[in-house]
């Protein structure tokens, strides 16, 4: 009898389990919340880059040269009807509402990765404790 062994396993050996597999999700799910605001915070300064970059090139290039004015094309006013007043002069305020939008989605995903990963390492800080 002395090699005996109870398959029913104690409270605690049950408790120890459990606090392991949470530590082992919680480590998980920390892993991928970094990689994924790694990945957010690279692409948000890629893209305020690209931001900077194309507001100084369009301020530089946007005086009135000889070599620019004479692409610009001749306004035929008929009518009296004002030029572009159909479809493109609506692409403006649609292609700025679209990237407010984009905007808006951008800075909800990197609240979003933040504060699940704020909770993640709260987990992992209370798991600590329990354990």
């Amino acid at each position: 009898m002395d090699n005996f062994h109870d398959p029913k396993p104690t409270k605690a050996a049950a408790k120890k389990t459990v606090n392991s597999v949470l530590g082992r999700v919680a480590r998980a799910g920390n892993s991928i919340l970094s990689l994924l605001s790694g990945l957010l915070a690279a692409s948000l300064i890629l893209y305020s880059g690209f931001v900077l970059y194309d507001n100084f090139y369009t301020h530089t290039n946007a005086g009135n040269t000889w070599e620019l004015a004479q692409y610009r094309p001749e306004v035929v006013v008929e009518d009296g009807l004002t030029p572009l007043s159909g479809g493109a002069s609506l692409a403006i305020p649609v292609y700025a509402f679209l990237l407010q939008q984009l905007s808006f989605v951008v800075t909800a995903a990197f609240f979003f990765i933040f504060f699940g990963h704020l909770f993640t390492v709260a987990a992992l800080k209370v798991t600590a404790y329990i354990g």
